[in-house]
């Protein structure tokens, strides 16, 4: 297999495993925790729109968790000013535990991808993905 294929789906195999018992304890799947994650360390990227396009999610599916987040008060909609056509989201107090947790996570996900790196080696790597990326999107939006 292509190592870079390998990669990806590994580390996302590795990301569903620390989330997993996350998602169980809150009862949230991995895209509703990913959300609020995202909001909490995005704030200025506060509406579905700018989710989706951030995190490569198709609008629908985000509109949907956000739907779902809302109705179990993790989230709140609101509109500003008179512009009532764009919902700008915010998180509640009982997201907080769960943002603590998944940071947590986080974290720990980090540290197992950069385990045996040197800080030289770290800042390389860091640099390497952002090329990675950067081309992936550069292919993507033609």
């Amino acid at each position: 297999m292509d190592t870079i294929l390998e990669n990806l789906l590994v580390g996302r195999d590795l990301y569903t495993k620390m989330f997993g018992s996350l998602c169980g304890k809150y009862e949230l799947n991995l895209s509703e925790i990913l959300t609020l994650l995202f909001l909490a360390n995005n704030p200025e990227y506060d509406t579905a729109k700018e989710i989706a396009n951030k995190l490569k999610l198709a609008k629908s599916h985000v509109s949907v968790t956000v739907r779902n987040l809302e109705e179990r008060e993790y989230i709140k909609g609101s509109f500003s000013g008179s512009n009532h056509r764009t919902v700008h989201l915010s998180l509640c107090d009982k997201a907080l535990p769960v943002i603590e947790e998944a940071r947590a996570r986080l974290n720990e996900f980090r540290t197992v991808v950069m385990s045996g790196f040197e800080s030289e080696e770290r800042l390389q790597f860091s640099d390497y993905l952002k090329r990675v990326t950067n081309n992936i999107n550069i292919y993507i939006t033609g």
